[in-house]
């Protein structure tokens, strides 16, 4: 078992690497996810990616934490017109 201050690491160095990432970035997250919703996670992950600046980033209503299960048309309706406007190969 990794202990704390471990998995503190880990978190840390995976976001430092996350941040580099220069690609399109979409966030979709869900207004009823009883971990997620209203704790400003989606502003730290569009503040944070180069890649979030000026994408179309929602809130989906109606969903909780798995947003693909309760939302799935939307979300896949969404993403891939994103994709299509980011010229995604």
């Amino acid at each position: 078992m990794v202990s704390l201050p471990g998995v503190i690491y880990i978190a840390t160095f995976d976001w430092q690497k996350l941040k580099k990432w220069d690609k399109p970035v979409l966030t979709l997250f869900s207004d009823k996810d009883p971990f997620l919703a209203d704790q400003g996670y989606d502003k730290l992950f569009q503040t944070n990616f180069s890649g979030a600046r000026g994408q179309p980033h929602i809130t989906v209503t109606d969903a909780a934490h798995f947003l693909q299960e309760d939302q799935f048309t939307e979300l896949s309706t969404r993403t891939i017109h994103w994709l299509d406007q980011t010229n995604y190969k």
